[in-house]
């Protein structure tokens, strides 16, 4: 029997490894199933540090993030008659503009943001880009702030705003997984996200947690990948 694919996209600045526990765990738990996880461009870990290189990150932007995952996973859908997209935090929305764009069987959303906090976190790896605030008057004459370049922050921004426009295009069945407490990409996001997606078939599943979610966590890693075995034998296979 061919397996179905999933092709999970990790958040911005963290790493592919981000999912590893997911993979893990689906994979041992559903034999049927084949996870991929695409590395976006920019986000290479740096041998000193052991992190995501912000050298290459800031050379890099959604434009390029989209058209390498829309590059993987046509790759995928060669091998496989049912691939299911999904992402976390930004790896999200890029999920969206591949279900709006092309078929797919399934698509899990993560923690995806359509509406910013005002201070909105990149990553958890560096304190000195803990935090910056999306109003102008934060601005700096430099084109930064605490670190960050603003036309990043700027392009970022946009792109979430595009997908907006785009979730009603999303057809395939559709679960969406936040937290109550997501303090990065507000809870009305994902209401959003359920009320405006074109998905005949759609879940929204909230989780008891006091911050967002990481992917990364064992715990919750398996809270995660038990909610999506659920929807995958409910909805897809």
């Amino acid at each position: 029997m061919e397996k179905t694919a999933m092709f999970l996209i990790h958040g911005v600045t963290k790493g592919n490894n981000e999912f590893s526990k997911i993979k893990e765990y689906l994979e041992k738990k559903n034999k049927n199933l084949k996870v991929y996880l695409p590395l976006l461009p920019g986000h290479e870990i740096c041998p000193i540090t052991k992190q995501t290189c912000l050298q290459k990150f800031w050379l890099t932007t959604p434009k390029d993030w989209l058209d390498f995952s829309e590059k993987e996973f046509k790759k995928v859908r060669k091998k496989h008659k049912k691939v299911i997209v999904g992402g976390i935090s930004l790896g999200g929305n890029l999920a969206i503009s591949i279900a709006s764009r092309y078929k797919v069987d399934g698509i899990i959303l993560i923690g995806t943001p359509m509406f910013l906090a005002p201070v909105l976190t990149i990553g958890y790896y560096a304190a000195n880009i803990a935090m910056f605030i999306l109003k102008k008057k934060y601005r700096e004459r430099s084109g930064y702030y605490h670190n960050f370049p603003l036309q990043k922050l700027l392009s970022m921004k946009l792109y979430i705003d595009k997908t907006r426009k785009e979730v009603k295009r999303v057809k395939a069945p559709l679960l969406i997984i936040h937290s109550k407490k997501d303090d990065i990409a507000l809870p009305r996001s994902a209401r959003y996200i359920f009320k405006n997606a074109g998905s005949r078939k759609k879940k929204l599943i909230w989780i008891p947690l006091r911050h967002g979610i990481d992917a990364s966590s064992k715990v919750e890693a398996e809270m995660i990948s038990n909610i999506v075995l659920h929807f995958l034998k409910k909805y897809i296979e």
